[in-house]
């Protein structure tokens, strides 16, 4: 009746053990248009007065067959003062992410992203095909430290 109306609902919920889903039944996400996934970002783990992490969309009604980008956000405190500062994130950058932060299976970034092995087989392609990792057995492996932006 809330949706009929025009009225957006929100619903903020802890995930489950594995920290992928919703814990509890899933049938909460049945009528939402939009469940966005909010993560730890380890890539400002050393944040002494604050937090920082990413959001991704996980359901996305509108979804024309693009992933939407994600977005690292950090909150820092200093001087009584909130600063928050956030960037989009693309599939392509948050593989390489991954890669370079030790994880290296298919099947590990999938769980990880949220994502399914194809989609980081077309990303880990794609990053091959410009040189910025390579494939040794069955991982993969920065070719360089730095991912340009």
């Amino acid at each position: 009746m809330l949706r009929q109306s025009g009225i957006a609902i929100i619903i903020v919920h802890h995930a489950n053990r594995d920290g992928n889903e919703m814990r509890g039944t899933s049938r909460r996400e049945d009528a939402a248009d939009w469940v966005i996934k909010v993560s730890p970002n380890f890539k400002f783990a050393k944040i002494d007065k604050g937090t920082a992490f990413t959001t991704t969309f996980t359901k996305n009604r509108e979804d024309n067959g693009d992933h939407e980008e994600s977005m690292d956000w950090t909150f820092v405190t200093e001087g009584g003062k909130t600063n928050v500062d956030w960037k989009l994130t693309d599939l392509k950058t948050r593989v390489y992410e991954m890669i370079k932060s030790g994880v290296e299976s298919n099947a590990d970034i999938a769980q990880e992203l949220n994502i399914t092995t194809g989609t980081v087989s077309k990303c880990a392609k794609k990053l091959m095909d410009d040189n910025f990792i390579k494939k040794e057995g069955q991982r993969y492996v920065v070719s360089y430290d730095r991912y340009p932006r």
